[in-house]
Formats: structure tokens, sequence, C-alpha cells
């Protein structure tokens, strides 16, 4: 199937960099002091605008503000921990929820553990500004990840390169539709507005869907707020609107669960032999229950971009410890990349036992 299926510029290529990238943030132990290699951020903006110095980390406690209890974040979670002890750090972890109020409680949690430093990913560029500056207030050197920058504060931000990927995999989907479905591309998405992620994803989905059909219309964008449930609730609502689609685009693996259900619930979201009957389905993260969805060749979904919970997590406590050293100034912007994944078994099993340790079946 997948020979029927081509890609310029795949995402193997942009992994291996960002693998390279992270791999020169080699720790350096010089008795209980922790100096990290300074070339690990250099290609980033304002990665050697400040004088490095090196600190003891062996023994602090950092913590980690999780987005929410999704199944990413579990993973995120799971390996700052193990990329922490490497320097000799234990982490306190919160959950915000996915909420302002959960946010907070997180931040309060964090000043009053007085943690070393902090790692954090907002619900939006606009959320955590003034918690930000609450923990910078008390010391706290705090760095975010995948969504921002946040406006207002001066903090080194870790974002995910997905426009791009997105914009192609967009491009990907409606040739595929042209040429299977004889249709013209008409999408819906579900998202999360606010998101800086997902304004990426999907933007950029849609804007590569538009490259092969500049009037490719955009149906409906519903806020699924990155769970399952209300992901299927209101693809559920698309379906019963009358809405005619043919192309679906859903902000994360939770959500395209959501997606996936509402779809075949509706008598929809199939395929046979990997061919889809109804739509073609994209979506991020690579979490193990979608990925099974993937390597299904009886389902719609034909493209994801995978997270790397190992990667991210370690280029995240990479920077949070050279923010500390003093080696990246507050400025700093840096990159982390997502792996395209088509639906192969080879890629999408060897990315599952990478990154989540995990193991689905491949029936394609």
């Amino acid at each position: 199937m997948m020979d029927k299926i081509k890609r310029e510029g795949g995402g193997r290529a942009q992994k291996l960099r960002a693998h390279a990238l992270l791999a020169t943030a080699a720790v350096v132990v010089l008795g209980s002091a922790v100096s990290v290699g300074s070339s690990a951020f250099a290609s980033s903006k304002g990665a050697n605008a400040v004088t490095s110095r090196a600190i003891t980390t062996k023994g602090l406690v950092i913590g980690q503000i999780l987005l929410s209890g999704g199944i990413y974040q579990v993973a995120q979670q799971a390996n700052v921990i193990k990329s922490a002890a490497t320097y000799g750090m234990t982490v306190k972890t919160c959950n915000a929820n996915g909420t302002p109020t959960g946010q907070q409680n997180c931040v309060d949690e964090m000043i009053s553990s007085k943690v070393a430093g902090v790692i954090m990913q907002p619900s939006s560029d606009s959320s955590a500004t003034s918690q930000i500056k609450q923990m910078q207030a008390a010391g706290i050197p705090v760095v975010t990840w995948a969504v921002g920058p946040t406006v207002g504060v001066s903090a080194p931000f870790l974002g995910l390169d997905e426009y791009p990927q997105s914009k192609a995999a967009g491009i990907l989907a409606a040739q595929w539709v042209e040429k299977h479905f004889h249709q013209k591309p008409t999408v819906a998405e579900v998202s999360i507005p606010g998101n800086t992620n997902c304004s990426n994803r999907m933007g950029g989905f849609l804007a590569g869907i538009r490259v092969v059909d500049k009037s490719a219309p955009l149906v409906a964008n519903q806020n699924g707020e990155g769970a399952t449930l209300p992901s299927e609730n209101v693809m559920a609502n698309i379906i019963q609107s009358g809405k005619k689609f043919n192309i679906v685009g859903a902000c994360n693996g939770d959500s395209s669960i959501g997606v996936l259900d509402a779809l075949r619930a509706a008598g929809r979201g199939k395929a046979v032999n990997k061919i889809p009957l109804t739509e073609y389905v994209f979506s991020v993260d690579g979490i193990p229950s979608q990925m099974a969805l993937l390597l299904s060749k009886t389902s719609s979904l034909m493209e994801v971009l995978g997270l790397d919970p190992v990667t991210n997590a370690s280029g995240d406590v990479a920077a949070l410890v050279k923010y500390m050293n003093k080696q990246i100034p507050s400025s700093y912007i840096g990159n982390l990349f997502d792996t395209v994944i088509l639906p192969n078994c080879a890629q999408g099993l060897k990315f599952l036992k990478d990154d989540y340790n995990a193991k689905v079946a491949c029936n394609l």
C-alpha cells in the first residue's frame, strides 16, 4: 500500500537532526558539579549570549508542570524523571489538568516546594504570563516548551517545529484525496483555540492542502480540548450538521481517538486494505492507541506526526540545566522535531518501542 504514498524531505532526517543536536548535551561530572556541553543548543537564538558557569545539580529537586493527564503527558513525565536522574536530580511533578486553576495550583506548589527550576508546558501562549513571573520572582528558573513563547515574559522556550511538517502532511492528504476520491479536498479540523501547538499543526495542515487546491474549504474547526470525549462530541456535531468533508485533522493523539470513534459511530472512519472509504485522517502524537489505528488496514487514519517523549524530555531537562548554568539566556528559543509516521509496520513499531516501550499489533 505505502508504495503509493510518497513524500519529500521525510521526518527521519529531521529526527536525526534533533538527536544529533541533543547528543552534544553530554554531562561532565566534576565532583558534584555538572557542566553541560556548550554546543548543544548553539544553533538557536541567543545560545552564546551569556557566560557559562558550573553548578551543583546533584541532589537538586526540579519541577515539571504537565499540560494534562493525557497519554503523551504521562510518557513525558516519566522521561523527564529519567533524564533528570542523569544529572543527579529528582523531579516534583504537577498535572495542571488543562485548566487555568490547575496551572495556578501547580505554580503555587512549585513555589512552596522551593524547587530549583521548572519545566512547564502552558495551556496557551498567554495563560501563564503572571504565573511564570511569580516563579521568577521567587528565584525559580523556568523553561517552557511546546506552547509559546509565553507573552510578556522572558524565559527559554523549546518549540515544536511542526508547521512545515504539518504542511507537508496537508499536501500529501490533498493529493491523495484528488487521486483516490477524485474530489475537491474539503477539510474538518478538531483543535484547541489559543494553543500554539494546535495552531501550528492544524494551520500548517490546512496550508499544505491549499498548496494543492487554493480554494479547498475548511468547513469546520471545533474545539476538542485535546481530549477524547470532547473531541468525539464535537466531531459527532460536525457529522450531524450535514457538512461534507473528505479530510480530517485532529490536533493530538487523545483527540484523534475521539474523532475516529465519532466517525466509526456514523459508519465512517473505515478503510479497505488501508484505502480510506470516506475521509483521510491526519493527527499528531503517536500514542499506542493511535498507532494501533495507523497500523490497521481498516482505519482511515493515514499519517501521524510522532512526538518523541524521550528526545523531548531530555531536551527540556538539558535546556533547564543550561539555563541554570547561565549557558543560555532567558531569550533563548530552540526547536524539537517530530517523526513523520506513515502506515508502515517496521517504522511504526520501532517508534513505539523506542519512545513508549510499547507494542501494538500491525494489521496492514
